[in-house]
């Protein structure tokens, strides 16, 4: 998860990039734990739009804190709020990497965050098994 508590209003989007610059079967392990994530998330984040992104056109693909790991050859997805989908306005913090990105920025919303954490912390128990 980065970026999960920035929100201005409008529609709660998470965005779930899997998305790698990476080829080979981390490509296909990734995109099938985004797909955890997003059959989780409509009993936990009912009132969110998901946004899938995957593929050479993920624009986090590359970059962003699951790109270490598909660099190893790991499975990973990143979810985040909305924030590098081009197709929709950007709802996230206004303070993003600036000082004033702390609990007290005025974007701070806990129950988006916590929405992202419950939906990501249930797809991890599935892969689990548990």
């Amino acid at each position: 998860m980065d970026m999960i508590a920035g929100f201005r209003g409008g529609t709660r989007t998470m965005e779930i990039h899997t998305g790698s610059s990476v080829p080979g079967p981390v490509v296909g392990a990734s995109d099938a734990l985004g797909g955890l994530v997003a059959q989780a998330a409509p009993a936990l984040a009912a009132d969110f739009s998901l946004q899938s992104l995957a593929g050479a056109s993920d624009p986090a693909a590359g970059r962003s804190d699951h790109a270490s790991f598909h660099e190893r050859g790991w499975a990973a997805a990143a979810v985040c709020e909305n924030f590098f989908d081009d197709t929709a306005p950007a709802t996230g913090t206004r303070q993003y990497h600036l000082p004033g990105d702390t609990l007290l920025d005025e974007d701070h919303d806990t129950d988006y965050a916590a929405g992202i954490a419950r939906t990501v912390a249930a797809a991890a128990l599935t892969l689990a098994g548990l």
